[in-house]
Protein backbone atom coordinates (compact mmCIF):
# COMPACT_ATOMS: atom_id res chain seq x y z
CA UNK A 1 0.00 0.00 0.00
CA UNK A 2 1.16 3.52 -0.57
CA UNK A 3 -1.23 5.41 1.65
CA UNK A 4 -4.68 4.92 3.03
CA UNK A 5 -6.61 7.12 5.42
CA UNK A 6 -9.70 5.21 6.35
CA UNK A 7 -12.54 7.60 7.13
CA UNK A 8 -16.30 7.47 7.08
CA UNK A 9 -17.89 9.43 4.26
CA UNK A 10 -20.01 11.44 6.68
CA UNK A 11 -17.19 12.45 9.03
CA UNK A 12 -14.04 13.65 7.30
CA UNK A 13 -12.70 13.85 3.78
CA UNK A 14 -9.93 11.42 2.91
CA UNK A 15 -7.43 14.09 1.91
CA UNK A 16 -8.04 16.16 5.07
CA UNK A 17 -6.82 13.61 7.61
CA UNK A 18 -3.78 15.01 9.40
CA UNK A 19 -0.71 12.80 9.80
CA UNK A 20 0.93 13.71 13.11
CA UNK A 21 4.73 13.87 13.32
CA UNK A 22 7.17 15.80 15.46
CA UNK A 23 8.29 18.35 12.84
CA UNK A 24 7.02 18.65 9.25
CA UNK A 25 3.27 18.12 9.11
CA UNK A 26 1.30 16.31 6.40
CA UNK A 27 -2.18 15.29 5.44
CA UNK A 28 -3.15 11.99 3.89
CA UNK A 29 -2.95 13.60 0.46
CA UNK A 30 0.47 15.23 0.78
CA UNK A 31 2.64 12.65 2.50
CA UNK A 32 5.15 10.82 0.31
CA UNK A 33 5.47 7.68 2.42
CA UNK A 34 3.41 4.54 2.93
CA UNK A 35 1.08 5.59 5.72
CA UNK A 36 -2.29 4.38 6.95
CA UNK A 37 -4.52 6.33 9.32
CA UNK A 38 -7.38 4.88 11.34
CA UNK A 39 -9.74 7.55 12.64
CA UNK A 40 -11.94 7.34 15.72
CA UNK A 41 -14.97 6.71 13.50
CA UNK A 42 -13.26 3.62 12.07
CA UNK A 43 -12.30 2.24 15.46
CA UNK A 44 -15.86 2.46 16.76
CA UNK A 45 -17.24 0.42 13.86
CA UNK A 46 -14.56 -2.27 13.62
CA UNK A 47 -14.93 -5.60 15.33
CA UNK A 48 -12.86 -6.06 18.48
CA UNK A 49 -12.06 -3.78 21.39
CA UNK A 50 -8.27 -3.42 21.40
CA UNK A 51 -5.61 -1.75 19.28
CA UNK A 52 -4.35 -5.18 18.25
CA UNK A 53 -7.78 -6.07 16.84
CA UNK A 54 -8.00 -2.84 14.85
CA UNK A 55 -4.46 -2.91 13.48
CA UNK A 56 -5.04 -6.47 12.33
CA UNK A 57 -7.35 -5.09 9.62
CA UNK A 58 -4.51 -3.09 7.99
CA UNK A 59 -2.65 -4.92 5.25
CA UNK A 60 1.13 -5.06 5.68
CA UNK A 61 0.81 -4.82 9.47
CA UNK A 62 1.54 -8.17 11.10
CA UNK A 63 -0.22 -8.44 14.46
CA UNK A 64 0.99 -11.57 16.24
CA UNK A 65 -0.85 -12.17 19.50
CA UNK A 66 -0.18 -14.66 22.25
CA UNK A 67 -3.71 -14.74 23.59
CA UNK A 68 -6.79 -12.54 23.01
CA UNK A 69 -7.66 -8.93 23.87
CA UNK A 70 -4.09 -7.69 23.63
CA UNK A 71 -2.67 -9.86 26.44
CA UNK A 72 0.67 -9.83 24.61
CA UNK A 73 1.08 -8.46 21.11
CA UNK A 74 4.04 -8.40 18.76
CA UNK A 75 3.91 -5.75 16.04
CA UNK A 76 5.57 -6.39 12.69
CA UNK A 77 5.55 -4.18 9.61
CA UNK A 78 6.25 -5.52 6.12
CA UNK A 79 8.05 -8.64 7.30
CA UNK A 80 9.78 -7.05 10.29
CA UNK A 81 9.84 -8.24 13.89
CA UNK A 82 8.51 -6.56 17.04
CA UNK A 83 12.02 -5.26 17.83
CA UNK A 84 12.24 -3.52 14.45
CA UNK A 85 9.13 -1.34 14.72
CA UNK A 86 8.50 1.59 17.05
CA UNK A 87 5.36 2.30 19.10
CA UNK A 88 4.59 5.85 20.25
CA UNK A 89 1.90 7.87 22.02
CA UNK A 90 1.65 11.39 20.57
CA UNK A 91 5.19 11.05 19.26
CA UNK A 92 6.59 9.85 22.62
CA UNK A 93 8.48 6.55 22.43
CA UNK A 94 7.22 3.40 24.20
CA UNK A 95 10.15 1.15 23.20
CA UNK A 96 11.44 -1.23 25.87
CA UNK A 97 15.17 -2.03 26.18
CA UNK A 98 14.44 -5.50 27.59
CA UNK A 99 12.43 -6.86 24.64
CA UNK A 100 10.08 -5.80 21.88
CA UNK A 101 7.43 -8.11 23.37
CA UNK A 102 6.66 -5.32 25.88
CA UNK A 103 6.29 -2.46 23.40
CA UNK A 104 2.56 -3.08 23.04
CA UNK A 105 1.82 -3.00 26.78
CA UNK A 106 -0.19 0.13 26.05
CA UNK A 107 -0.72 2.31 29.15
CA UNK A 108 -4.00 3.75 27.91
CA UNK A 109 -7.65 2.81 27.50
CA UNK A 110 -9.12 2.04 24.09
CA UNK A 111 -11.51 5.03 24.21
CA UNK A 112 -8.56 7.36 24.78
CA UNK A 113 -7.30 6.57 21.25
CA UNK A 114 -8.54 9.16 18.77
CA UNK A 115 -6.38 8.20 15.79
CA UNK A 116 -3.72 5.67 14.82
CA UNK A 117 -1.01 6.65 12.31
CA UNK A 118 0.96 3.76 10.81
CA UNK A 119 4.18 4.41 8.87
CA UNK A 120 5.10 1.37 6.78
CA UNK A 121 8.65 2.17 5.83
CA UNK A 122 11.75 3.18 7.76
CA UNK A 123 10.85 5.99 10.15
CA UNK A 124 14.27 6.72 11.66
CA UNK A 125 14.34 10.08 9.89
CA UNK A 126 11.12 10.92 11.75
CA UNK A 127 11.60 9.28 15.16
CA UNK A 128 15.16 7.92 15.51
CA UNK A 129 16.48 4.45 16.28
CA UNK A 130 14.44 1.23 16.33
CA UNK A 131 11.93 2.49 13.74
CA UNK A 132 13.71 0.25 11.25
CA UNK A 133 10.62 -1.11 9.47
CA UNK A 134 8.14 1.59 10.51
CA UNK A 135 6.19 3.04 13.41
CA UNK A 136 2.72 3.12 14.95
CA UNK A 137 1.77 6.41 16.61
CA UNK A 138 -1.29 6.44 18.88
CA UNK A 139 -2.88 9.90 18.99
CA UNK A 140 -4.82 10.86 22.09
CA UNK A 141 -6.62 14.09 22.89
CA UNK A 142 -9.12 15.41 25.37
CA UNK A 143 -12.66 15.06 23.91
CA UNK A 144 -14.01 18.37 22.62
CA UNK A 145 -17.08 18.41 24.91
CA UNK A 146 -17.80 17.75 28.56
CA UNK A 147 -18.90 14.15 28.82
CA UNK A 148 -19.18 11.00 30.87
CA UNK A 149 -19.12 7.56 29.28
CA UNK A 150 -19.52 3.98 30.41
CA UNK A 151 -18.91 0.86 28.31
CA UNK A 152 -19.37 -2.77 29.23
CA UNK A 153 -19.26 -6.18 27.58
CA UNK A 154 -19.43 -9.86 28.40
CA UNK A 155 -18.89 -13.06 26.50
CA UNK A 156 -17.74 -16.64 26.30
CA UNK A 157 -15.10 -18.11 28.62
CA UNK A 158 -16.09 -15.95 31.57
CA UNK A 159 -15.16 -12.78 29.70
CA UNK A 160 -16.26 -9.40 30.97
CA UNK A 161 -14.99 -5.87 30.57
CA UNK A 162 -15.82 -2.38 31.70
CA UNK A 163 -14.55 1.04 30.70
CA UNK A 164 -15.49 4.41 32.12
CA UNK A 165 -14.22 7.92 31.69
CA UNK A 166 -15.01 11.61 31.90
CA UNK A 167 -13.88 14.76 30.14
CA UNK A 168 -14.22 18.28 31.49
CA UNK A 169 -13.36 21.73 30.13
CA UNK A 170 -12.79 24.89 32.12
CA UNK A 171 -12.06 27.78 29.74
CA UNK A 172 -9.00 26.67 27.73
CA UNK A 173 -8.11 23.74 30.02
CA UNK A 174 -9.42 20.27 29.17
CA UNK A 175 -8.98 17.07 31.19
CA UNK A 176 -9.75 13.45 30.38
CA UNK A 177 -9.59 10.57 32.89
CA UNK A 178 -10.42 6.96 32.00
CA UNK A 179 -10.24 3.45 33.48
CA UNK A 180 -10.82 0.01 31.97
CA UNK A 181 -10.72 -3.60 33.09
CA UNK A 182 -11.11 -6.88 31.23
CA UNK A 183 -10.97 -10.41 32.58
CA UNK A 184 -11.51 -13.98 31.37
CA UNK A 185 -11.27 -17.50 32.78
CA UNK A 186 -9.47 -18.51 29.59
CA UNK A 187 -10.49 -20.47 26.51
CA UNK A 188 -8.28 -23.39 27.47
CA UNK A 189 -6.12 -24.36 30.42
CA UNK A 190 -3.78 -21.60 31.68
CA UNK A 191 -5.05 -18.87 29.31
CA UNK A 192 -6.88 -16.80 31.94
CA UNK A 193 -6.10 -13.09 32.22
CA UNK A 194 -7.01 -9.83 33.85
CA UNK A 195 -5.96 -6.43 32.54
CA UNK A 196 -6.41 -3.03 34.18
CA UNK A 197 -5.68 0.28 32.42
CA UNK A 198 -5.71 3.84 33.68
CA UNK A 199 -5.21 6.97 31.56
CA UNK A 200 -5.04 10.70 32.25
CA UNK A 201 -4.53 13.71 29.98
CA UNK A 202 -4.75 17.48 30.46
CA UNK A 203 -4.38 20.01 27.64
CA UNK A 204 -4.06 23.78 27.86
CA UNK A 205 -4.56 25.52 24.52
CA UNK A 206 -4.28 29.08 23.28
CA UNK A 207 -4.03 30.62 19.82
CA UNK A 208 -0.25 30.23 19.71
CA UNK A 209 0.56 27.44 22.16
CA UNK A 210 -0.49 23.97 23.21
CA UNK A 211 0.60 22.32 26.46
CA UNK A 212 -0.21 18.67 27.20
CA UNK A 213 0.56 16.37 30.08
CA UNK A 214 -0.47 12.72 30.03
CA UNK A 215 0.04 9.58 32.05
CA UNK A 216 -0.99 5.96 31.89
CA UNK A 217 -0.72 2.67 33.73
CA UNK A 218 -1.41 -0.92 32.75
CA UNK A 219 -1.41 -3.97 35.00
CA UNK A 220 -1.77 -7.31 33.24
CA UNK A 221 -1.59 -10.81 34.71
CA UNK A 222 -2.09 -13.87 32.54
CA UNK A 223 -1.53 -17.53 32.08
CA UNK A 224 1.09 -17.83 29.35
CA UNK A 225 0.47 -21.35 28.06
CA UNK A 226 2.69 -21.95 25.04
CA UNK A 227 4.13 -18.44 24.95
CA UNK A 228 7.71 -19.67 24.71
CA UNK A 229 7.52 -23.42 25.48
CA UNK A 230 4.97 -25.82 24.03
CA UNK A 231 2.07 -26.82 26.36
CA UNK A 232 3.74 -24.99 29.22
CA UNK A 233 2.54 -23.78 32.61
CA UNK A 234 4.12 -20.36 32.14
CA UNK A 235 2.70 -17.32 33.92
CA UNK A 236 3.50 -13.63 33.64
CA UNK A 237 2.71 -10.43 35.49
CA UNK A 238 3.55 -7.06 33.90
CA UNK A 239 3.09 -3.50 35.12
CA UNK A 240 3.86 -0.52 32.90
CA UNK A 241 3.78 3.15 33.87
CA UNK A 242 4.17 5.98 31.37
CA UNK A 243 4.18 9.75 31.67
CA UNK A 244 4.89 12.50 29.19
CA UNK A 245 4.54 16.18 28.52
CA UNK A 246 4.80 18.40 25.46
CA UNK A 247 4.71 22.13 24.80
CA UNK A 248 4.26 23.64 21.35
CA UNK A 249 4.62 27.33 20.58
CA UNK A 250 4.06 29.08 17.25
CA UNK A 251 5.88 32.37 16.62
CA UNK A 252 5.18 33.67 13.14
CA UNK A 253 6.65 31.14 10.71
CA UNK A 254 8.53 29.30 13.49
CA UNK A 255 7.04 26.42 15.47
CA UNK A 256 8.85 25.09 18.53
CA UNK A 257 8.04 21.83 20.27
CA UNK A 258 9.59 20.49 23.47
CA UNK A 259 8.61 17.14 24.95
CA UNK A 260 9.76 14.63 27.53
CA UNK A 261 8.69 11.21 28.76
CA UNK A 262 9.38 8.48 31.30
CA UNK A 263 8.46 4.79 31.13
CA UNK A 264 8.79 2.09 33.76
CA UNK A 265 8.16 -1.58 33.08
CA UNK A 266 8.17 -4.45 35.55
CA UNK A 267 8.04 -8.01 34.25
CA UNK A 268 7.75 -11.11 36.45
CA UNK A 269 7.99 -14.35 34.45
CA UNK A 270 7.33 -17.75 36.06
CA UNK A 271 8.13 -20.91 34.11
CA UNK A 272 5.95 -23.25 36.22
CA UNK A 273 2.92 -21.41 37.57
CA UNK A 274 2.31 -23.91 40.39
CA UNK A 275 5.98 -23.99 41.49
CA UNK A 276 7.34 -20.42 41.01
CA UNK A 277 10.73 -21.15 42.59
CA UNK A 278 11.60 -23.69 39.88
CA UNK A 279 12.52 -20.92 37.43
CA UNK A 280 11.52 -17.26 37.34
CA UNK A 281 12.79 -13.93 36.05
CA UNK A 282 12.32 -10.41 37.40
CA UNK A 283 13.05 -7.51 35.02
CA UNK A 284 12.76 -3.81 35.88
CA UNK A 285 13.37 -1.30 33.08
CA UNK A 286 13.48 2.51 33.14
CA UNK A 287 13.56 4.71 30.06
CA UNK A 288 13.51 8.50 29.99
CA UNK A 289 13.90 10.95 27.13
CA UNK A 290 13.67 14.59 26.16
CA UNK A 291 13.31 16.13 22.70
CA UNK A 292 13.35 19.57 21.13
CA UNK A 293 12.00 20.18 17.62
CA UNK A 294 11.69 23.28 15.46
CA UNK A 295 9.99 23.93 12.11
CA UNK A 296 10.48 27.07 10.05
CA UNK A 297 8.57 28.01 6.88
CA UNK A 298 10.19 30.34 4.35
CA UNK A 299 10.20 31.03 0.62
CA UNK A 300 12.67 28.16 0.34
CA UNK A 301 10.23 25.66 1.85
CA UNK A 302 9.86 24.04 5.29
CA UNK A 303 12.89 23.26 7.43
CA UNK A 304 12.78 20.97 10.44
CA UNK A 305 15.48 20.31 13.02
CA UNK A 306 15.37 18.27 16.20
CA UNK A 307 17.44 16.89 19.05
CA UNK A 308 16.74 14.03 21.41
CA UNK A 309 18.41 12.38 24.38
CA UNK A 310 17.36 9.04 25.84
CA UNK A 311 18.50 7.00 28.83
CA UNK A 312 17.76 3.27 29.13
CA UNK A 313 18.33 1.23 32.28
CA UNK A 314 17.60 -2.37 33.26
CA UNK A 315 17.87 -4.31 36.50
CA UNK A 316 17.28 -8.05 36.12
CA UNK A 317 18.11 -11.26 37.95
CA UNK A 318 18.77 -12.82 34.53
CA UNK A 319 20.05 -10.01 32.30
CA UNK A 320 22.04 -8.18 34.97
CA UNK A 321 22.30 -4.43 35.52
CA UNK A 322 22.57 -2.54 32.23
CA UNK A 323 22.30 1.00 30.97
CA UNK A 324 23.00 3.07 27.87
CA UNK A 325 22.56 6.64 26.68
CA UNK A 326 21.53 7.70 23.19
CA UNK A 327 21.94 11.17 21.68
CA UNK A 328 20.29 12.03 18.39
CA UNK A 329 19.83 14.90 15.95
CA UNK A 330 17.45 15.42 13.01
CA UNK A 331 17.42 17.76 10.03
CA UNK A 332 15.06 17.78 7.05
CA UNK A 333 13.85 20.23 4.45
CA UNK A 334 10.81 20.14 2.17
CA UNK A 335 11.01 21.76 -1.25
CA UNK A 336 7.98 22.54 -3.42
CA UNK A 337 8.78 22.91 -7.10
CA UNK A 338 7.02 23.07 -10.48
CA UNK A 339 4.09 25.14 -9.17
CA UNK A 340 3.97 22.96 -6.04
CA UNK A 341 3.30 19.81 -8.04
CA UNK A 342 6.64 18.31 -7.02
CA UNK A 343 7.70 17.98 -3.39
CA UNK A 344 11.12 16.70 -2.36
CA UNK A 345 12.12 16.13 1.26
CA UNK A 346 15.72 15.11 2.02
CA UNK A 347 16.71 14.54 5.62
CA UNK A 348 19.27 13.08 7.98
CA UNK A 349 19.19 11.49 11.42
CA UNK A 350 22.41 10.93 13.34
CA UNK A 351 22.97 9.42 16.76
CA UNK A 352 25.75 8.85 19.26
CA UNK A 353 25.85 5.75 21.46
CA UNK A 354 28.95 5.58 23.63
CA UNK A 355 31.80 6.74 21.44
CA UNK A 356 30.17 5.68 18.17
CA UNK A 357 28.39 7.99 15.71
CA UNK A 358 25.99 6.68 13.07
CA UNK A 359 24.29 8.49 10.18
CA UNK A 360 20.97 7.67 8.58
CA UNK A 361 20.00 9.71 5.50
CA UNK A 362 16.72 9.59 3.66
CA UNK A 363 14.75 11.27 0.92
CA UNK A 364 11.19 11.11 -0.39
CA UNK A 365 9.46 12.79 -3.31
CA UNK A 366 5.94 13.15 -4.65
CA UNK A 367 4.62 14.42 -7.96
CA UNK A 368 0.97 15.40 -8.40
CA UNK A 369 0.00 14.61 -12.00
CA UNK A 370 -3.51 16.02 -11.58
CA UNK A 371 -6.21 16.13 -8.92
CA UNK A 372 -6.63 12.36 -9.18
CA UNK A 373 -3.13 10.90 -9.54
CA UNK A 374 0.06 11.21 -7.51
CA UNK A 375 3.38 9.42 -7.88
CA UNK A 376 5.68 8.97 -4.88
CA UNK A 377 9.03 7.39 -4.04
CA UNK A 378 11.49 7.33 -1.18
CA UNK A 379 14.57 5.71 0.28
CA UNK A 380 15.99 5.81 3.79
CA UNK A 381 18.45 4.10 6.10
CA UNK A 382 17.64 2.99 9.64
CA UNK A 383 19.06 1.14 12.66
CA UNK A 384 17.81 -0.83 15.62
CA UNK A 385 19.80 -1.66 18.75
CA UNK A 386 19.96 -5.20 20.14
CA UNK A 387 17.66 -5.57 23.14
CA UNK A 388 19.14 -6.66 26.43
CA UNK A 389 17.41 -10.01 25.93
CA UNK A 390 19.27 -10.37 22.62
CA UNK A 391 22.54 -9.61 24.35
CA UNK A 392 22.44 -11.26 27.75
CA UNK A 393 19.56 -13.71 28.22
CA UNK A 394 20.30 -17.05 29.91
CA UNK A 395 17.70 -19.80 29.83
CA UNK A 396 17.27 -23.57 29.34
CA UNK A 397 16.82 -23.26 25.57
CA UNK A 398 17.87 -19.67 24.82
CA UNK A 399 21.15 -17.86 25.35
CA UNK A 400 22.05 -14.28 24.44
CA UNK A 401 24.98 -13.03 22.40
CA UNK A 402 26.91 -10.05 23.88
CA UNK A 403 28.86 -9.66 20.62
CA UNK A 404 25.84 -8.62 18.56
CA UNK A 405 26.16 -5.55 16.36
CA UNK A 406 23.31 -3.06 15.74
CA UNK A 407 21.10 -4.00 12.82
CA UNK A 408 20.91 -1.62 9.84
CA UNK A 409 18.67 -1.56 6.80
CA UNK A 410 17.98 0.51 3.70
CA UNK A 411 14.29 0.75 2.75
CA UNK A 412 13.12 1.86 -0.69
CA UNK A 413 9.61 2.17 -2.08
CA UNK A 414 7.70 3.72 -4.93
CA UNK A 415 4.10 3.82 -6.03
CA UNK A 416 1.04 5.63 -7.28
CA UNK A 417 -2.14 6.84 -5.56
CA UNK A 418 -5.51 7.63 -7.06
CA UNK A 419 -8.31 9.75 -5.61
CA UNK A 420 -11.75 9.71 -7.16
CA UNK A 421 -15.04 11.09 -5.94
CA UNK A 422 -15.88 7.96 -3.95
CA UNK A 423 -12.82 5.83 -4.61
CA UNK A 424 -9.26 5.63 -3.41
CA UNK A 425 -6.70 3.18 -4.81
CA UNK A 426 -2.98 2.72 -4.41
CA UNK A 427 -0.18 0.36 -5.32
CA UNK A 428 3.42 0.41 -4.13
CA UNK A 429 6.51 -1.75 -4.50
CA UNK A 430 9.05 -1.90 -1.68
CA UNK A 431 12.44 -3.34 -0.79
CA UNK A 432 14.34 -3.57 2.47
CA UNK A 433 17.94 -4.78 2.55
CA UNK A 434 19.32 -5.53 6.01
CA UNK A 435 22.90 -5.66 7.19
CA UNK A 436 23.66 -7.47 10.47
CA UNK A 437 20.01 -8.49 10.80
CA UNK A 438 19.47 -9.97 14.26
CA UNK A 439 17.81 -13.37 14.22
CA UNK A 440 17.41 -16.02 16.89
CA UNK A 441 18.61 -19.20 15.22
CA UNK A 442 20.12 -22.64 15.76
CA UNK A 443 21.59 -25.36 13.62
CA UNK A 444 19.88 -28.66 13.07
CA UNK A 445 21.79 -30.52 15.82
CA UNK A 446 21.48 -27.86 18.54
CA UNK A 447 18.70 -27.47 21.09
CA UNK A 448 19.72 -23.90 22.02
CA UNK A 449 18.52 -20.76 20.27
CA UNK A 450 20.96 -17.83 20.08
CA UNK A 451 20.75 -14.47 18.29
CA UNK A 452 23.16 -13.97 15.38
CA UNK A 453 23.96 -11.17 12.96
CA UNK A 454 23.00 -12.24 9.44
CA UNK A 455 24.12 -10.23 6.39
CA UNK A 456 22.39 -9.52 3.09
CA UNK A 457 18.79 -10.25 4.03
CA UNK A 458 16.26 -8.73 1.65
CA UNK A 459 12.51 -8.25 1.84
CA UNK A 460 10.79 -7.41 -1.45
CA UNK A 461 7.13 -6.94 -1.98
CA UNK A 462 4.12 -5.14 -3.35
CA UNK A 463 1.11 -3.68 -1.59
CA UNK A 464 -2.23 -2.60 -2.99
CA UNK A 465 -5.34 -1.01 -1.53
CA UNK A 466 -8.79 -0.13 -2.79
CA UNK A 467 -11.40 1.76 -0.81
CA UNK A 468 -14.83 2.66 -2.17
CA UNK A 469 -17.82 4.47 -0.63
CA UNK A 470 -21.46 4.15 -1.66
CA UNK A 471 -24.79 5.78 -0.85
CA UNK A 472 -26.56 2.46 -0.38
CA UNK A 473 -26.87 -0.17 2.34
CA UNK A 474 -23.27 -0.96 1.46
CA UNK A 475 -21.61 2.18 2.82
CA UNK A 476 -17.97 1.32 2.37
CA UNK A 477 -15.65 -1.46 1.33
CA UNK A 478 -11.89 -1.64 1.83
CA UNK A 479 -9.63 -4.36 0.46
CA UNK A 480 -5.86 -4.64 0.84
CA UNK A 481 -3.23 -7.13 -0.30
CA UNK A 482 0.47 -7.41 0.55
CA UNK A 483 3.00 -9.82 -0.89
CA UNK A 484 6.43 -10.22 0.75
CA UNK A 485 9.35 -12.30 -0.45
CA UNK A 486 12.13 -12.77 2.12
CA UNK A 487 15.55 -13.92 1.00
CA UNK A 488 18.33 -14.84 3.44
CA UNK A 489 21.74 -16.24 2.57
CA UNK A 490 21.57 -18.96 5.20
CA UNK A 491 23.97 -21.80 5.76
CA UNK A 492 22.96 -25.45 5.71
CA UNK A 493 20.86 -26.58 8.72
CA UNK A 494 20.26 -22.96 9.74
CA UNK A 495 16.88 -22.70 11.50
CA UNK A 496 15.38 -19.23 11.84
CA UNK A 497 13.04 -18.44 14.73
CA UNK A 498 11.87 -14.93 13.80
CA UNK A 499 13.49 -13.42 10.69
CA UNK A 500 11.84 -15.85 8.29
CA UNK A 501 8.47 -16.18 10.01
CA UNK A 502 7.09 -13.21 8.10
CA UNK A 503 3.79 -13.04 6.26
CA UNK A 504 4.10 -13.96 2.59
CA UNK A 505 0.55 -13.23 1.43
CA UNK A 506 -1.69 -10.92 3.47
CA UNK A 507 -5.28 -10.14 2.45
CA UNK A 508 -7.51 -7.84 4.49
CA UNK A 509 -11.06 -6.70 3.90
CA UNK A 510 -13.56 -4.51 5.71
CA UNK A 511 -17.22 -4.13 4.70
CA UNK A 512 -19.36 -1.47 6.41
CA UNK A 513 -23.14 -1.81 6.06
CA UNK A 514 -25.93 0.49 7.23
CA UNK A 515 -29.36 -1.17 7.30
CA UNK A 516 -31.04 1.77 9.03
CA UNK A 517 -29.90 5.11 10.37
CA UNK A 518 -29.45 3.42 13.75
CA UNK A 519 -28.29 -0.05 12.66
CA UNK A 520 -24.75 -0.64 11.38
CA UNK A 521 -22.84 -3.80 10.57
CA UNK A 522 -19.10 -4.28 10.07
CA UNK A 523 -17.58 -7.46 8.62
CA UNK A 524 -13.82 -8.00 8.53
CA UNK A 525 -11.75 -10.73 6.95
CA UNK A 526 -8.06 -11.57 7.16
CA UNK A 527 -6.15 -14.22 5.26
CA UNK A 528 -2.58 -14.88 6.40
CA UNK A 529 -0.09 -17.05 4.57
CA UNK A 530 3.00 -17.09 6.77
CA UNK A 531 6.39 -18.72 6.46
CA UNK A 532 6.92 -21.62 8.91
CA UNK A 533 3.28 -21.68 10.13
CA UNK A 534 -0.02 -22.91 8.69
CA UNK A 535 -2.27 -20.56 6.70
CA UNK A 536 -5.47 -19.26 8.26
CA UNK A 537 -8.48 -17.11 7.40
CA UNK A 538 -10.48 -15.19 10.00
CA UNK A 539 -13.95 -13.66 9.71
CA UNK A 540 -15.26 -11.23 12.35
CA UNK A 541 -18.58 -9.40 12.58
CA UNK A 542 -19.96 -6.54 14.66
CA UNK A 543 -23.65 -5.58 14.54
CA UNK A 544 -24.61 -2.37 16.39
CA UNK A 545 -27.86 -0.60 17.25
CA UNK A 546 -27.93 3.00 18.46
CA UNK A 547 -30.70 4.09 20.82
CA UNK A 548 -30.44 7.64 22.13
CA UNK A 549 -27.28 7.85 24.30
CA UNK A 550 -26.79 4.05 24.17
CA UNK A 551 -25.11 1.91 21.55
CA UNK A 552 -25.70 -1.85 21.83
CA UNK A 553 -23.65 -4.37 19.87
CA UNK A 554 -23.00 -8.04 19.22
CA UNK A 555 -19.42 -8.90 18.31
CA UNK A 556 -18.50 -12.34 16.98
CA UNK A 557 -14.85 -13.12 16.27
CA UNK A 558 -13.45 -16.07 14.33
CA UNK A 559 -16.93 -16.91 13.05
CA UNK A 560 -15.90 -20.14 11.30
CA UNK A 561 -13.87 -21.39 14.28
CA UNK A 562 -10.53 -21.50 12.47
CA UNK A 563 -7.61 -23.11 14.30
CA UNK A 564 -4.49 -20.98 14.04
CA UNK A 565 -1.28 -19.80 15.69
CA UNK A 566 0.21 -16.34 15.33
CA UNK A 567 3.24 -16.51 17.64
CA UNK A 568 5.04 -18.97 19.88
CA UNK A 569 3.15 -22.20 20.48
CA UNK A 570 -0.16 -20.51 21.30
CA UNK A 571 -3.27 -21.93 19.68
CA UNK A 572 -5.50 -18.86 19.46
CA UNK A 573 -9.15 -18.99 20.55
CA UNK A 574 -11.89 -20.25 18.28
CA UNK A 575 -15.31 -18.67 17.86
CA UNK A 576 -15.90 -16.07 20.57
CA UNK A 577 -19.15 -14.19 21.18
CA UNK A 578 -19.20 -10.83 22.96
CA UNK A 579 -22.21 -8.65 23.74
CA UNK A 580 -21.80 -5.09 24.95
CA UNK A 581 -23.00 -1.52 25.22
CA UNK A 582 -21.63 2.02 25.08
CA UNK A 583 -23.24 4.90 26.96
CA UNK A 584 -22.27 8.54 26.58
CA UNK A 585 -23.72 11.52 28.43
CA UNK A 586 -22.75 14.94 27.05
Amino acid sequence: MSLTAIAQTDTVALSDVKITTNRLQNTARTINQSTTTLTRADLKRLSGSTAADWLGTVTGVDIRQRGPLGVQTDLGIRGGSSDQSLVLINGLKLSDPQTGHHQFNLPLTSDAIQQIDITKTSASRLYGINALTGAVNFITKVPDSNQFYLNGFGGDFGLYGIQTGAAMHVKNVGTHVAYSRSESDGYTKNTDFNINNLFYQTSVKSKKSDFTILGGYTDRKFGARGFYVQNSKEYESIQTTFGGTSYQLKIGQLTLKAQGYYRYNQDHYIFKRDTPNYYQNHHFSHTAGAELHATYTSVLGETGIGFDVRHEELNSNNLGQRQRDILGAFVEHRLKLMHKKLTITPGLYTNKIGDNFSYFPGIDAGYTINKNFMLFAGSSKAMRLPTYTDLYYRGPSNIGNPNLKPEEAVSTEGGVKFWGKNLFASVAAFNRTSTNLIDWARNGSSTTWQPLNVNHVTFNGVETNIQASFKTILEQIRVGYTYINANINQTENYLSRYALSNIRHHVTGVVNLKYHKNITHSITVRHVNRELLADYTLFDSKLAYKLSAFNFYVDLSNIFNAKYTEAGYVTMPGRWLKIGFDYKLQ
